[in-house]
């Protein structure tokens, strides 16, 4: 238990002095009468008699010794409910700077911490406004003006308006616009402007001319008729000093009228070459890249794309591309399921005997090998189902030879 000696305590009837520990105990001492002060040590002469204690609290009781004159007080007790330590310290209950902040504090439904959140959600811009608000970054952003947003103004436009032309306000029917685009009033003729002219000597194409001496006739001979001529087929009149062309003929040159330039410009381009000439609405032009043709026949011919050529086709070799690096290989040796059921057949066509497969069952087993032509009618890839067959023929010859070396051994 620690010591707590009074000194330099003014003795007197009536004093209190209280004092408390880090338990938040407190005892109470009251002086009475008949105490002495010596040397800082407060004493009674009356045995201790006038010196009362009362102790409020329960970490233990204060003590007076009348003989030394020491007053033992408890500072601290560790029991039930006592305090060991603040924030990490120990010794007196002394708040510093650090012990209380808001994260000590629990929030309420008023007594919310401050967040940004919080803080951003509490602003806000006017709808449909030039200025717009995000709360989640808390960044306001005013939009440029234009012809349908309000806004402010770039750069760009204030060079643009600032160089505009003022307005030039509202004159009065009397009044004109100055070369200082000013409103003003004409000013008065002169008196020489209103007076009666006499004309002298008259004569034909004479005009008057004002001179600081008053009017005079005045002959304009750089307007006379007879200076202007024309080329044809332009002519011109000296006499009416009308300039006129006419219409161009068959025989004479001359204006085109608008029947005549609809006529024209509706004509079809005059056609230079050689090859197919093909027709595609009212346009006529020359297409040489989608149609073969025959020697033999030059008016027959078969579109790229897909047709029908009628007669026989002779050609000194044919080529199908067949390069590697152009296909995607699905199965090597492959030979259709069935492929045994592809019939061959001796029949009449176009009054011609042939030899041949039908269309239909070629499609049952290999409908990649077939298509259907312009005309509604089923065409074989002839090649297609060859390579099936042979392919057909070299696995079972592979089966044989591989059961005849079974056999054998």
């Amino acid at each position: 238990m620690a010591q707590l000696v009074l000194k330099n305590i003014l003795a007197g009837s009536g004093n209190v002095l209280a004092g408390g520990d880090n338990a938040g105990n407190v005892t109470k001492i009251t002086i009475g009468s008949g105490l002495t002060l010596s040397s800082g040590v407060l004493s009674s002469t009356g045995g201790g008699t006038s010196l009362s204690l009362t102790t409020i609290g329960t970490s233990g009781a204060a003590t007076y010794n009348s003989t030394t004159g020491v007053l033992n007080i408890p500072i601290y007790s560790a029991g039930a409910g006592a305090v060991s330590s603040v924030f990490g310290r120990t010794g007196a209950v002394v708040a510093v700077t650090g012990d209380y902040n808001t994260d000590l504090v629990t929030e309420g439904s008023t007594n919310l911490y401050y967040t940004n959140a919080r803080a951003r959600a509490a602003f806000s811009a006017n709808v449909g406004s030039a200025l717009t608000y995000n709360s989640s970054t808390g960044r306001y952003t005013l939009l440029a003006a234009n012809s349908t947003t309000a806004g402010y103004v770039t750069a760009a436009d204030f060079n643009y308006w600032d160089a505009k032309q003022q307005s030039l306000g509202t004159g009065s029917i009397n009044e004109y616009l100055r070369g200082d685009l000013v409103w003003a009033t004409p000013p008065a003729p002169s008196l020489n402007e209103l007076t009666d002219v006499t004309i002298t000597s008259p004569s034909n194409g004479q005009l008057l001319r004002y001179t600081p001496g008053g009017w005079i006739n005045f002959t304009p001979t750089y307007v006379a008729a007879g200076f202007f001529s024309a080329t044809a087929p332009l002519s011109y009149n000296s006499s009416t000093g009308v300039f006129s062309i006419s219409q161009a003929g068959s025989g004479s040159n001359g204006f085109l009228s608008s029947t005549d330039w609809n006529t024209f410009n509706n004509k079809q381009n005059q056609l230079s070459g050689n090859g197919f000439v093909k027709v595609s609405g009212s346009s006529v032009f020359y297409d040489n890249s989608t149609y073969l043709t025959t020697s033999a026949a030059g008016s027959t011919y078969l579109a790229l794309t897909g047709g029908t050529l009628t007669g026989v086709l002779y050609a000194p070799g044919y080529f199908e591309t067949s390069d590697k690096r152009l296909k995607k290989q699905i199965e090597a040796n492959y030979a259709p399921k069935n492929i045994q059921d592809i019939q061959t057949y001796l029949y009449q066509k176009d009054g011609k005997i042939e030899v041949g497969y039908y269309a239909q069952e070629v499609s049952e087993i290999m409908p990649y090998a077939v298509a259907e032509g312009k005309d509604g009618f089923l065409a074989v890839a002839y090649n297609q189902v060859l390579v099936s067959k042979v392919q057909y023929l070299e696995n079972k010859l592979k089966q044989l030879e591989h059961e005849l070396g079974r056999i054998s051994k």
